[in-house]
Protein backbone atom coordinates (compact mmCIF):
# COMPACT_ATOMS: atom_id res chain seq x y z
CA UNK A 1 0.00 0.00 0.00
CA UNK A 2 1.32 3.40 -1.05
CA UNK A 3 -0.25 6.73 -0.05
CA UNK A 4 1.43 9.98 -1.13
CA UNK A 5 -0.20 13.31 -0.19
CA UNK A 6 0.39 16.26 -2.49
CA UNK A 7 -2.05 18.97 -1.41
CA UNK A 8 -4.95 20.05 0.80
CA UNK A 9 -8.11 22.07 0.17
CA UNK A 10 -7.59 24.22 3.26
CA UNK A 11 -7.41 27.96 2.43
CA UNK A 12 -4.57 30.03 3.92
CA UNK A 13 -4.86 33.61 5.15
CA UNK A 14 -1.11 34.23 5.27
CA UNK A 15 2.04 33.01 3.53
CA UNK A 16 3.59 30.17 5.61
CA UNK A 17 7.10 31.58 5.56
CA UNK A 18 8.28 29.73 8.67
CA UNK A 19 7.26 26.41 7.17
CA UNK A 20 9.23 27.23 4.02
CA UNK A 21 12.27 28.19 6.11
CA UNK A 22 12.16 24.93 8.07
CA UNK A 23 12.01 22.92 4.85
CA UNK A 24 14.92 24.86 3.34
CA UNK A 25 16.97 24.45 6.55
CA UNK A 26 16.39 20.68 6.54
CA UNK A 27 17.52 20.39 2.93
CA UNK A 28 20.54 22.64 3.53
CA UNK A 29 21.72 20.44 6.42
CA UNK A 30 21.06 17.30 4.38
CA UNK A 31 23.31 18.51 1.56
CA UNK A 32 25.95 19.52 4.11
CA UNK A 33 25.89 15.91 5.32
CA UNK A 34 26.88 14.70 1.86
CA UNK A 35 30.35 16.15 2.43
CA UNK A 36 33.32 14.70 4.30
CA UNK A 37 32.13 15.99 7.69
CA UNK A 38 29.16 13.60 7.85
CA UNK A 39 30.62 11.35 10.59
CA UNK A 40 31.44 14.30 12.81
CA UNK A 41 27.95 15.75 12.29
CA UNK A 42 26.31 12.44 13.19
CA UNK A 43 28.46 12.03 16.31
CA UNK A 44 27.67 15.56 17.48
CA UNK A 45 24.09 16.20 16.36
CA UNK A 46 22.28 12.84 15.93
CA UNK A 47 20.36 11.51 18.93
CA UNK A 48 22.45 8.86 20.69
CA UNK A 49 19.96 7.66 23.27
CA UNK A 50 21.43 6.87 26.70
CA UNK A 51 23.33 4.92 27.89
CA UNK A 52 25.30 5.71 24.71
CA UNK A 53 28.33 7.78 25.78
CA UNK A 54 27.86 10.13 22.81
CA UNK A 55 24.52 11.43 24.13
CA UNK A 56 24.32 15.19 24.75
CA UNK A 57 21.15 17.10 25.75
CA UNK A 58 21.21 19.34 22.66
CA UNK A 59 20.75 16.24 20.50
CA UNK A 60 17.09 16.13 21.55
CA UNK A 61 16.62 19.05 19.17
CA UNK A 62 19.36 18.76 16.56
CA UNK A 63 18.60 15.13 15.55
CA UNK A 64 15.37 16.34 13.92
CA UNK A 65 17.33 18.27 11.28
CA UNK A 66 19.43 15.27 10.17
CA UNK A 67 18.22 12.64 7.70
CA UNK A 68 19.54 9.24 6.69
CA UNK A 69 18.97 9.48 2.94
CA UNK A 70 17.20 11.19 0.06
CA UNK A 71 13.92 9.27 0.44
CA UNK A 72 13.94 9.90 4.18
CA UNK A 73 14.13 13.68 3.86
CA UNK A 74 11.90 13.79 0.75
CA UNK A 75 9.07 12.00 2.58
CA UNK A 76 9.30 14.16 5.68
CA UNK A 77 9.54 17.43 3.79
CA UNK A 78 6.64 16.51 1.48
CA UNK A 79 4.46 15.94 4.54
CA UNK A 80 5.65 19.22 6.05
CA UNK A 81 4.94 21.05 2.78
CA UNK A 82 1.40 19.63 2.52
CA UNK A 83 0.25 20.02 6.14
CA UNK A 84 2.62 22.53 7.72
CA UNK A 85 1.53 25.55 5.71
CA UNK A 86 -2.01 25.58 7.06
CA UNK A 87 -0.82 25.09 10.65
CA UNK A 88 1.78 27.85 10.21
CA UNK A 89 -0.99 30.16 8.99
CA UNK A 90 -3.09 29.48 12.09
CA UNK A 91 -0.33 29.53 14.73
CA UNK A 92 1.70 32.41 13.31
CA UNK A 93 5.41 32.23 12.51
CA UNK A 94 6.78 32.29 16.07
CA UNK A 95 4.05 30.02 17.40
CA UNK A 96 4.60 27.51 14.62
CA UNK A 97 8.37 27.48 15.15
CA UNK A 98 7.95 26.86 18.89
CA UNK A 99 5.39 24.15 18.13
CA UNK A 100 7.77 22.43 15.70
CA UNK A 101 10.82 22.62 17.97
CA UNK A 102 8.81 21.52 21.01
CA UNK A 103 7.48 18.53 19.06
CA UNK A 104 11.05 17.61 18.04
CA UNK A 105 12.20 17.59 21.67
CA UNK A 106 9.13 15.69 22.90
CA UNK A 107 9.51 13.06 20.19
CA UNK A 108 13.20 12.72 21.00
CA UNK A 109 12.40 12.15 24.67
CA UNK A 110 9.88 9.51 23.66
CA UNK A 111 12.57 7.73 21.68
CA UNK A 112 15.05 7.97 24.58
CA UNK A 113 12.56 6.33 26.94
CA UNK A 114 11.43 3.72 24.43
CA UNK A 115 14.72 2.59 22.87
CA UNK A 116 17.85 3.21 24.95
CA UNK A 117 21.19 2.86 23.25
CA UNK A 118 20.15 3.50 19.64
CA UNK A 119 20.89 6.17 17.05
CA UNK A 120 17.98 8.34 15.86
CA UNK A 121 17.75 11.02 13.15
CA UNK A 122 14.92 12.66 11.22
CA UNK A 123 12.02 15.10 11.49
CA UNK A 124 9.36 12.38 11.52
CA UNK A 125 8.24 13.03 15.11
CA UNK A 126 7.81 16.76 14.49
CA UNK A 127 6.06 16.06 11.19
CA UNK A 128 3.64 13.69 12.95
CA UNK A 129 2.90 16.49 15.42
CA UNK A 130 2.17 18.84 12.52
CA UNK A 131 -0.24 16.35 10.92
CA UNK A 132 -2.01 15.82 14.26
CA UNK A 133 -2.34 19.57 14.75
CA UNK A 134 -3.74 19.90 11.24
CA UNK A 135 -6.20 17.07 11.96
CA UNK A 136 -7.52 18.81 15.09
CA UNK A 137 -8.15 22.02 13.14
CA UNK A 138 -9.32 20.57 9.81
CA UNK A 139 -10.68 17.00 10.23
CA UNK A 140 -13.10 17.30 7.30
CA UNK A 141 -10.86 19.20 4.86
CA UNK A 142 -9.81 17.10 1.89
CA UNK A 143 -6.27 15.83 1.37
CA UNK A 144 -5.23 15.17 -2.22
CA UNK A 145 -3.41 11.85 -2.39
CA UNK A 146 -2.01 9.38 -4.85
CA UNK A 147 -2.96 5.92 -3.58
CA UNK A 148 -1.84 2.52 -4.81
CA UNK A 149 -3.39 -0.52 -3.11
CA UNK A 150 -2.58 -3.85 -4.78
CA UNK A 151 -4.02 -3.34 -8.32
CA UNK A 152 -5.99 -0.14 -7.65
CA UNK A 153 -4.22 3.15 -8.21
CA UNK A 154 -5.46 6.70 -8.63
CA UNK A 155 -5.60 10.25 -7.33
CA UNK A 156 -8.23 10.90 -4.65
CA UNK A 157 -9.51 13.60 -2.32
CA UNK A 158 -9.83 12.13 1.18
CA UNK A 159 -10.88 13.76 4.49
CA UNK A 160 -7.84 14.34 6.68
CA UNK A 161 -9.53 12.34 9.45
CA UNK A 162 -9.29 9.25 7.24
CA UNK A 163 -5.78 9.60 5.88
CA UNK A 164 -4.02 10.94 9.01
CA UNK A 165 -6.00 8.53 11.17
CA UNK A 166 -4.79 5.66 8.97
CA UNK A 167 -1.16 6.75 9.31
CA UNK A 168 -1.56 6.92 13.10
CA UNK A 169 -3.05 3.41 13.22
CA UNK A 170 -0.23 2.05 11.04
CA UNK A 171 2.36 3.58 13.36
CA UNK A 172 0.52 2.23 16.39
CA UNK A 173 0.41 -1.26 14.86
CA UNK A 174 4.07 -1.00 13.85
CA UNK A 175 5.09 -0.13 17.41
CA UNK A 176 3.56 -3.41 18.63
CA UNK A 177 4.11 -5.78 15.72
CA UNK A 178 6.84 -4.15 13.62
CA UNK A 179 9.73 -6.05 15.19
CA UNK A 180 13.26 -4.75 14.63
CA UNK A 181 12.99 -1.86 12.14
CA UNK A 182 14.64 1.47 11.40
CA UNK A 183 11.37 3.31 12.06
CA UNK A 184 11.21 5.39 15.25
CA UNK A 185 7.61 4.47 16.11
CA UNK A 186 7.88 5.90 19.63
CA UNK A 187 8.90 9.31 18.25
CA UNK A 188 5.99 9.18 15.78
CA UNK A 189 3.40 8.34 18.44
CA UNK A 190 4.68 10.94 20.88
CA UNK A 191 4.62 13.45 18.03
CA UNK A 192 0.99 12.70 17.23
CA UNK A 193 0.03 13.02 20.88
CA UNK A 194 2.02 16.19 21.49
CA UNK A 195 0.70 17.89 18.35
CA UNK A 196 -2.95 17.07 18.95
CA UNK A 197 -2.93 17.88 22.66
CA UNK A 198 -1.07 21.17 22.14
CA UNK A 199 -3.56 22.46 19.57
CA UNK A 200 -6.51 21.34 21.71
CA UNK A 201 -4.99 23.12 24.72
CA UNK A 202 -4.48 26.32 22.73
CA UNK A 203 -8.11 26.18 21.64
CA UNK A 204 -9.32 25.56 25.20
CA UNK A 205 -7.26 28.49 26.51
CA UNK A 206 -8.57 30.80 23.79
CA UNK A 207 -5.09 31.33 22.31
CA UNK A 208 -6.28 29.69 19.09
CA UNK A 209 -9.64 30.64 17.66
CA UNK A 210 -12.20 27.83 17.43
CA UNK A 211 -13.76 26.91 14.08
CA UNK A 212 -17.13 25.24 13.57
CA UNK A 213 -15.48 22.53 11.46
CA UNK A 214 -12.62 21.59 13.84
CA UNK A 215 -12.33 18.23 15.61
CA UNK A 216 -14.35 19.42 18.62
CA UNK A 217 -17.17 20.56 16.36
CA UNK A 218 -17.13 17.23 14.56
CA UNK A 219 -17.11 15.13 17.75
CA UNK A 220 -19.95 17.14 19.31
CA UNK A 221 -21.99 17.22 16.11
CA UNK A 222 -21.74 21.01 15.86
CA UNK A 223 -20.41 21.20 12.34
CA UNK A 224 -22.33 23.50 9.95
CA UNK A 225 -25.86 22.34 9.20
CA UNK A 226 -24.94 21.58 5.60
CA UNK A 227 -22.41 18.93 6.64
CA UNK A 228 -23.54 15.51 7.82
CA UNK A 229 -20.75 14.52 10.20
CA UNK A 230 -20.26 10.79 9.61
CA UNK A 231 -20.47 10.89 5.81
CA UNK A 232 -18.32 14.01 5.64
CA UNK A 233 -15.54 12.37 7.64
CA UNK A 234 -15.52 8.95 5.97
CA UNK A 235 -16.20 9.73 2.32
CA UNK A 236 -13.81 10.31 -0.55
CA UNK A 237 -13.83 10.73 -4.28
CA UNK A 238 -11.53 10.21 -7.22
CA UNK A 239 -10.22 13.46 -8.71
CA UNK A 240 -11.29 14.08 -12.28
CA UNK A 241 -14.35 11.80 -12.29
CA UNK A 242 -17.43 13.34 -13.87
CA UNK A 243 -20.56 13.92 -11.82
CA UNK A 244 -22.97 12.55 -14.36
CA UNK A 245 -22.84 10.03 -17.16
CA UNK A 246 -24.92 9.38 -20.21
CA UNK A 247 -26.08 11.42 -23.18
CA UNK A 248 -26.84 15.13 -23.54
CA UNK A 249 -29.17 16.77 -21.04
CA UNK A 250 -31.57 19.65 -21.53
CA UNK A 251 -31.71 22.82 -19.38
CA UNK A 252 -34.30 21.53 -16.90
CA UNK A 253 -32.61 18.15 -16.53
CA UNK A 254 -29.20 19.79 -16.23
CA UNK A 255 -30.54 21.96 -13.40
CA UNK A 256 -31.78 18.86 -11.56
CA UNK A 257 -28.41 17.15 -11.99
CA UNK A 258 -26.52 20.20 -10.74
CA UNK A 259 -28.86 20.63 -7.78
CA UNK A 260 -28.40 16.98 -6.80
CA UNK A 261 -24.62 17.31 -7.15
CA UNK A 262 -24.67 20.48 -5.06
CA UNK A 263 -26.68 18.92 -2.24
CA UNK A 264 -24.46 15.82 -2.28
CA UNK A 265 -21.24 17.83 -2.21
CA UNK A 266 -22.41 20.03 0.69
CA UNK A 267 -23.63 17.01 2.64
CA UNK A 268 -20.21 15.37 2.22
CA UNK A 269 -18.34 18.53 3.14
CA UNK A 270 -16.71 18.66 -0.30
CA UNK A 271 -16.15 22.41 -0.48
CA UNK A 272 -14.50 22.61 -3.91
CA UNK A 273 -17.09 20.45 -5.63
CA UNK A 274 -19.97 22.26 -3.89
CA UNK A 275 -18.80 25.71 -4.94
CA UNK A 276 -18.20 24.54 -8.50
CA UNK A 277 -21.68 23.00 -8.69
CA UNK A 278 -23.27 26.12 -7.20
CA UNK A 279 -21.58 28.44 -9.68
CA UNK A 280 -22.63 26.23 -12.59
CA UNK A 281 -26.17 26.09 -11.20
CA UNK A 282 -26.28 29.89 -11.02
CA UNK A 283 -25.32 30.05 -14.69
CA UNK A 284 -28.01 27.52 -15.71
CA UNK A 285 -30.85 28.90 -13.58
CA UNK A 286 -29.90 32.04 -11.59
CA UNK A 287 -33.23 32.45 -9.79
CA UNK A 288 -33.69 28.87 -8.60
CA UNK A 289 -34.67 28.52 -4.92
CA UNK A 290 -32.13 26.50 -2.94
CA UNK A 291 -32.34 25.21 0.65
CA UNK A 292 -31.36 27.87 3.17
CA UNK A 293 -28.81 25.64 4.89
CA UNK A 294 -27.08 25.13 1.53
CA UNK A 295 -26.87 28.86 0.86
CA UNK A 296 -25.59 29.67 4.36
CA UNK A 297 -22.92 26.95 4.16
CA UNK A 298 -21.79 28.07 0.71
CA UNK A 299 -21.55 31.69 1.88
CA UNK A 300 -19.46 30.63 4.86
CA UNK A 301 -17.13 28.63 2.62
CA UNK A 302 -16.70 31.59 0.26
CA UNK A 303 -15.80 33.68 3.33
CA UNK A 304 -13.25 31.09 4.40
CA UNK A 305 -11.63 31.35 0.98
CA UNK A 306 -11.68 35.17 1.24
CA UNK A 307 -13.91 35.33 -1.82
CA UNK A 308 -15.87 38.18 -0.28
CA UNK A 309 -18.05 39.26 -3.26
CA UNK A 310 -19.30 35.68 -3.73
CA UNK A 311 -20.00 35.33 0.01
CA UNK A 312 -22.07 38.52 -0.02
CA UNK A 313 -24.00 37.50 -3.15
CA UNK A 314 -24.80 34.06 -1.69
CA UNK A 315 -26.02 35.52 1.61
CA UNK A 316 -28.06 38.13 -0.28
CA UNK A 317 -29.74 35.32 -2.18
CA UNK A 318 -30.52 33.55 1.10
CA UNK A 319 -32.01 36.72 2.59
CA UNK A 320 -34.18 37.38 -0.45
CA UNK A 321 -35.47 33.79 -0.67
CA UNK A 322 -36.11 33.33 3.07
CA UNK A 323 -36.78 36.87 4.43
CA UNK A 324 -38.73 35.75 7.50
CA UNK A 325 -36.46 32.95 8.70
CA UNK A 326 -35.05 33.49 12.24
CA UNK A 327 -31.45 33.18 11.01
CA UNK A 328 -31.78 36.03 8.50
CA UNK A 329 -30.75 38.79 10.97
CA UNK A 330 -27.45 36.96 11.48
CA UNK A 331 -26.99 36.72 7.72
CA UNK A 332 -27.74 40.42 7.29
CA UNK A 333 -25.22 41.22 10.03
CA UNK A 334 -22.49 39.10 8.40
CA UNK A 335 -23.25 40.63 5.00
CA UNK A 336 -23.00 44.15 6.40
CA UNK A 337 -19.70 43.47 8.17
CA UNK A 338 -18.10 41.97 5.05
CA UNK A 339 -19.35 44.86 2.92
CA UNK A 340 -17.85 47.31 5.40
CA UNK A 341 -14.56 45.77 6.40
CA UNK A 342 -13.58 43.64 3.42
CA UNK A 343 -15.22 45.25 0.38
CA UNK A 344 -15.22 48.93 1.34
CA UNK A 345 -18.87 49.56 0.42
CA UNK A 346 -20.08 51.66 3.40
CA UNK A 347 -23.49 52.70 2.07
CA UNK A 348 -24.58 49.11 1.43
CA UNK A 349 -23.02 48.01 4.71
CA UNK A 350 -25.09 50.56 6.67
CA UNK A 351 -28.26 49.33 4.95
CA UNK A 352 -27.68 45.70 5.91
CA UNK A 353 -26.51 46.41 9.46
CA UNK A 354 -29.48 48.74 10.06
CA UNK A 355 -31.86 46.05 8.81
CA UNK A 356 -30.24 43.42 11.04
CA UNK A 357 -29.94 45.47 14.24
CA UNK A 358 -33.61 45.48 15.43
CA UNK A 359 -33.84 41.69 15.00
CA UNK A 360 -30.47 40.57 16.37
CA UNK A 361 -30.88 38.44 19.50
CA UNK A 362 -27.13 38.19 20.12
CA UNK A 363 -26.40 41.22 22.30
CA UNK A 364 -22.70 41.27 21.46
CA UNK A 365 -23.37 41.32 17.72
CA UNK A 366 -26.02 43.97 18.20
CA UNK A 367 -23.43 46.16 19.96
CA UNK A 368 -20.91 45.50 17.19
CA UNK A 369 -23.54 46.44 14.60
CA UNK A 370 -24.29 49.72 16.42
CA UNK A 371 -20.61 50.60 16.63
CA UNK A 372 -20.04 49.79 12.99
CA UNK A 373 -23.04 51.85 11.89
CA UNK A 374 -21.73 54.78 13.94
CA UNK A 375 -18.29 54.40 12.44
CA UNK A 376 -19.68 54.26 8.91
CA UNK A 377 -21.87 57.26 9.62
CA UNK A 378 -18.77 59.15 10.65
CA UNK A 379 -17.29 58.45 7.26
CA UNK A 380 -20.41 59.81 5.58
Amino acid sequence: MLIIPFGVDTPRRRLPLMNYLLILLNFYIFFEMLGPSVEAMVDLFALHTPPDDLFRPHQLLTYAFLHAGLWHIAGNMLMLWVFGGSLNARLGHVGYLLFYLGASVASGLGQVISEPGVLCVGASGAVCAVTAGYLVLYPLDRVKIFAWVIIIAGVFRVPSLMVIGLWFLLDLAGSYYGGETNVAYAAHLVGYGMGGVTVLALMALGALKRDSMDIVGWLTGRVPKGVERRRAAFSFGRIGRGAAAGGPVGPAEADDVLRAELVRAVAMGDMSAALAAYEESCAVRPGAVLPLRILVTLGNWYLRLERFPEAVETWQRAASQYPDHPIIPEILFSTGMVLSRDLGRPAEARTYLSAALPRLENLHRAQVAREEIARLGGRG
